[in-house]
């Protein structure tokens, strides 16, 4: 099941606003795959005077001791065999994202999920 709350993110080229969330958008797909009731919400919320995007799952999270690598090309929160990927699709995020002035951050737990969120330059008006 995934839940789109709609906010415009017209922060940078286009093509770097879908891959932006894509990115994420697919981690959070591949580690929801094997859950009987996946779970994904994507909205956002005010913090700090800025808009903040949020990608939610219910997916295989991981253990928050490993974080500081997250946003590391090629460094995987998993093993090859459980996920597909290279381990470069958060770093482009996080390129993007701080390109355009802003920040990505993570939290999450093992086998309960995993919350991205992420925030540009603009200020709210």
């Amino acid at each position: 099941q995934m839940n789109v709350e709609h906010h415009r993110i017209d922060r940078g080229p286009r093509r770097q606003q879908r891959t932006r969330l894509r990115g994420i958008r697919r981690v959070t797909q591949r580690t929801t795959r094997a859950q009987a009731h996946a779970r994904i919400t994507i909205d956002s919320f005010e913090e700090g005077g800025r808009i903040w995007y949020r990608v939610s799952d219910n997916g295989a999270g991981f253990d928050m001791a490993r974080a500081q690598h997250l946003f590391q090309p090629f460094h995987r929160m998993h093993a090859d065999s459980e996920f597909a990927g290279t381990g470069v699709g958060l770093s482009i995020v996080r390129r993007i994202v701080e390109a355009h002035g802003g920040s990505i951050r993570a939290r999450s737990s093992p086998q309960t999920g995993t919350v991205m969120e992420f925030t540009l330059a603009a200020a709210v008006n």
